[in-house]
């Protein structure tokens, strides 16, 4: 029998932990975004890379 590979890195909401990780919005909205922006360039349609990259880079502030 062969032995069940374990996924090497953790994944949540569908993509990799790390892209969810400080974020101001929900992690739930940033995954979203993440997948339907995938699944467009897979498809081959027009993505606003002004706007992705815009909306990724919010981040946490840190408390004083």
């Amino acid at each position: 029998m062969r032995k069940k590979s374990r996924r090497k890195v953790k994944y949540e909401k569908g993509v990799p932990a790390k892209y969810l990780q400080n974020k101001k919005n929900s992690k739930s909205s940033v995954a979203s975004e993440i997948r339907s922006t995938a699944k467009a360039y897979k498809e081959g349609r027009y993505i606003d890379l002004k706007k992705v990259q815009k909306s990724r880079a919010v981040r946490k502030r840190k408390a004083k």
